[in-house]
């Protein structure tokens, strides 16, 4: 009896091994199949992930491709036919007409490029070309595409006539070169006026400066305006202000010292009562007041 008891339970625990034997597989076999579906999915988002990725990487390239190619980055080819227009800009020529600034770039050709790789230097170099320019520079700006000018100009300080009456036939910069008299007729100038017969074409930068200097002086000590430098007989300069002429006689190295007497003498001659002839700054250690006969 004892042995049939003992057989029956053996085969009740086998049963129920059995039984949970069958649950662990399917439910192992539910685990695996939920963790292939999830390797699906997550495999479906990674790809889906990397084709978004290579979508939006076309799609900068393309923008960026649109944006390179914008109208707007270029110059159109008819930019320097006519100024003003939006696609040019002008500053600081005062003596300089747009027009011949116009002339200069158009002796360059607008090259078929975006703004921002068109090179300036041919640019500059046409426009330092003009007689009135000192330094020229152009920037480049987009939206629309253009060019802007920046004109520093060279400064007039002597002008050259025959006589008190002609417009000045020669104007000198403050660097000795000359400028066109195109650029300066009927035009006010602030230079101080030269009446001379001298090959001034040859004149060197010193003796410019040495002319504006005089000039210079003598509106400082005398608090008048200077109407002209008469050099036309060079052994006896004469300087013509607004109220008395100066006879400064040679212009050697003391001709500027000489001057510095204006300031003593001018308070002296305003208190005559009859008209002065000129000043008489001619020698070194001693100045005269000529009156007129």
């Amino acid at each position: 009896m004892l042995d049939d008891n003992n057989k029956n339970e053996n085969i009740n625990e086998t049963n129920i091994e059995g039984d949970y034997s069958e649950i662990d597989q399917t439910r192992h076999i539910a685990y695996l199949r939920d963790k292939r579906k999830a390797r699906k999915v997550k495999v479906f988002f990674e790809r889906l992930r990397i084709l978004l990725k290579i979508i939006v990487v076309l799609g900068l390239g393309f923008l960026l491709f649109k944006l390179v190619k914008y109208p707007s980055w270029y110059m159109p080819k008819y930019s320097f036919d006519s100024y003003p227009n939006t696609h040019l800009k002008f500053e600081g020529n005062v003596l300089t007409p747009d027009l011949t600034i116009l002339n200069a770039l158009r002796r360059v050709k607008i090259p078929d490029k975006s703004i921002y790789r068109i090179e300036t230097e041919e640019f500059v170099h046409e426009i330092e070309k003009i007689s009135t320019v000192k330094k020229a520079y152009v920037r480049r700006y987009a939206f629309p595409a253009g060019l802007e000018v920046i004109i520093e100009e060279k400064v007039p300080i002597i002008s050259i006539a025959p006589n008190e009456e002609v417009l000045p036939l020669v104007v000198f910069a403050n660097d000795g070169s000359i400028i066109a008299r195109e650029f300066v007729q009927n035009k006010a100038l602030n230079t101080f006026k030269v009446l001379c017969f001298d090959n001034y074409l040859n004149w060197t930068e010193k003796q410019v400066d040495s002319l504006y200097l005089l000039g210079k002086t003598a509106e400082d000590y005398s608090k008048e305006k200077v109407e002209y430098i008469d050099l036309r007989n060079q052994n006896d300069v004469r300087i013509k202000l607004e109220s008395v002429n100066i006879r400064l006689g040679m212009l050697d190295k003391n001709a500027i010292r000489r001057l510095h007497k204006i300031s003593a003498i001018l308070p002296q001659a305003s208190t005559l009562s009859d008209p002065i002839d000129y000043i008489d700054l001619r020698w070194d250690d001693s100045a005269y007041i000529k009156l007129k006969k």
